[in-house]
This record gives C-alpha cells, structure tokens and sequence, in this order.
C-alpha cells in the first residue's frame, strides 16, 4: 500500500510539473497548493466565462478529482448550470481515470463552454416579467438550427470577439459573382 501511494504522489508530482510548464505565463492558470488548480475559463467579464477548480485526492489518478465551481468568480451562474458543468467534467474525468487528467478536463470545459452552458443562457432568458418571457420564448421557438462541434469551429474562427464577421469575409464571393455576371454582359452585348 506504501509503495502504492509513492506511484500517486511521484504521479501527481510529474503532472504538476507539465501543468506549470504549459501554463507557464497564463494568467488564467493558478496553482493554488499542491493539489489543487483553477482555471478561468473565457476572458474575464464575459458572460460565458466561468472558473473551473480541480482538487486532486491521495489516490489521484487512480481516482477522479474533485471538481468544484464554487468560487466567487461564478456566482452569476446558477446552481443548475454548475451542476451540470460539474457533471460533464466529472463524466469526462471517469473516462480518464488512471491517467493524468487535470489538463484535459482544462481543455474539455474549455471546448465544451458552449453546451455547457446552454443552460445558463435559457435561465437567464427566461428570468424577469411576464413580457420578458414571452420575448424569450418567441425567441427560443426562432432559434437557429443546432451546429455541429465542427459548424460551430469554424462559425468561431470566421467571427470576431462580439461575434461580428470580420471585414472582407465574403469578398472572393462578391468577386465570383461579379466576374460571372460581367462575362454574360459581354457575350449579350455582341
């Protein structure tokens, strides 16, 4: 059992010496003891951001860590919506048990920012008077079609931080058109 414990502790060592090396000069990365992390997920005052906290037990990672969002950076989001983003990231943890996984619940909250926090989103619509939530709900009915991981990648990358189109991103379109618009008006003319 002795010899058990060293492997956690020389384990939980190792990891935390790749943690402070990746995140070196992040400022949304803290240690704050030896087994125990947190990590802010999106730029601070976003409404989409929130901090996640990993607690690593005796037995980490033969067992899954504790994950808590209960840190005064998240009290806007409400008890249902960390509860659900505990429940993922604990779900994900259960996947990785045996295995160094504090990185990769940092990495899997981050992607997953947007599902996970659907819910928050819906709650905080639906909050307010009576003509607030029928504002909501005509806006829940119009809602756009569900994107893929994928979609929603690429719908990212193509978009600005307030979610604009970057100036220019359909230009080679406008440009198609024209040139196949101007050749027909030449071919009609002669």
């Amino acid at each position: 059992a002795l010899n058990g414990i060293m492997t956690h502790k020389q384990e939980q060592e190792e990891e935390r010496e790749v943690l402070q090396s990746i995140y070196e000069n992040e400022d949304h990365f803290k240690q704050l003891s030896e087994t125990v992390f947190t990590f802010r997920i999106g730029e601070p005052g976003d409404v989409k951001s929130y901090s996640v906290e990993i607690r690593w037990g005796e037995d980490y990672p033969d067992v899954p860590p504790t994950v808590s969002l209960y840190s005064i950076y998240n009290s806007r989001l409400t008890l249902e919506s960390k509860r659900a983003i505990v429940a993922a990231l604990l779900t994900e943890a259960q996947s990785l048990v045996g295995s160094p996984m504090t990185y990769s619940l940092f990495v899997y909250a981050k992607e997953q920012a947007i599902e996970l926090l659907e819910l928050e989103s819906v709650e905080c619509s639906t909050e307010g008077t009576a003509d607030d939530r029928d504002g909501a709900m005509r806006q829940q009915k119009e809602k756009k079609e569900v994107l893929s991981k994928q979609a929603k990648r690429r719908l990212a990358d193509r978009t600005n931080a307030q979610g604009e189109l970057r100036r220019g991103w359909n230009w080679m379109d406008i440009i198609r058109h024209l040139s196949k618009t101007e050749g027909s008006s030449n071919q009609t003319s002669t």
